[in-house]
């Protein structure tokens, strides 16, 4: 004969059964979610970049948060970009990757190729506000320790970029300067200031857009940036090269001829600095493999064969 349970007892019974079986429909889910995230997995390698889509899209109504699933999704949804087209599909696929790229980011802050990626898909799609939102919020957080100086040049190097690439070239030559003044060696402020050399070349190649007063701006800028850069390497014929580039653009901006030719005889005087500059890295390199064939040999005797 059975005996009937006190009635907290079965309270206590009936609380457990329900607790049970929403963990068993949990894990269920995630059982179906990490199925269909083998299934998308399965098709993204076929290349069927749309079913896959939807089975990523699947496993996160599954599981919200689903790490593999959210990363996964971002990739899907950059191969199903079509780079130049101006569509909102194209756009969709866009936010689509960079959102759930962005998520898992979040969570991985180390994984810097996807970083790179997130960068590239808001660039090829003209998305500049997001990628300079983005890129001047982490200029803002970097840690303050031993490597922060380095980590904020690299991500002034970035933002100079992408101005540039929006065709904001003054807020690019800001950025690149901050990136000079953040450099640990000369090699680095060099790469600056012929960055901003490179910016001040662009703009004053639009022949269209920049006359004048603008064009002379620009040149000003690049050619005080690419003598700063001339002092840490008085030798390095490109910086020379970019100089007298720039002079001769700023010829085109005189407004009386006396004056544009001051300007080009300046850049023929650049131009000439540049060529000794090439000859005497020539000459350097050819006695450099002599030097290194003159050497005498070592006293150990010939190396051994298989150690």
């Amino acid at each position: 004969m059975d005996v009937p349970m006190a009635g907290s007892a079965m309270r206590r019974l009936v609380c457990t059964a329900v607790l049970l079986g929403l963990a068993a429909l949990t894990g269920c889910d995630g059982l179906q979610a990490r199925k269909a995230v083998q299934e998308g997995n399965f098709e993204y390698k076929e290349g069927r970049f749309e079913e896959a889509k939807v089975l990523f899209e699947q496993a996160l109504v599954l599981e919200p948060g689903l790490e593999i699933a959210t990363h996964n999704l971002g990739l899907t949804c950059a191969k199903l970009i079509v780079v130049g087209e101006d569509t909102p599909e194209n756009t969709a696929m866009a936010d689509c990757a960079t959102k759930n790229i962005q998520a898992y980011i979040d969570r991985h802050p180390k994984e810097n190729k996807l970083r790179d990626k997130m960068t590239s898909i808001w660039l090829n799609n003209k998305q500049y506000d997001k990628a300079l939102q983005y890129w001047l919020e982490q200029f803002k957080v970097v840690p303050q320790d031993e490597g922060a100086q380095a980590q904020k040049r690299e991500i002034s190097l970035r933002v100079g970029g992408i101005y540039n690439k929006d065709k904001k070239w003054r807020e690019a030559i800001e950025w690149f300067n901050k990136a000079a003044e953040l450099a640990q060696d000369g090699a680095g402020k060099v790469n600056s200031y012929q960055a901003i050399g490179n910016v001040a070349w662009a703009t004053m190649r639009d022949r269209d857009k920049n006359y004048g007063a603008e064009r002379i701006e620009a040149a000003d800028l690049g050619i005080s940036a690419l003598e700063k850069a001339a002092v840490e390497d008085p030798k390095k014929p490109d910086i020379r090269a970019l100089v007298a580039a720039l002079y001769n653009f700023r010829a085109l901006a005189q407004g009386s001829a006396w004056a544009a030719s001051i300007e080009r005889a300046t850049a023929q005087d650049h131009d000439r600095r540049r060529r000794v500059l090439s000859e005497e890295a020539k000459k350097a390199q050819a006695i450099a493999p002599a030097a290194t064939d003159a050497a005498p040999a070592t006293s150990s005797g010939p190396a051994k064969s298989g150690g």
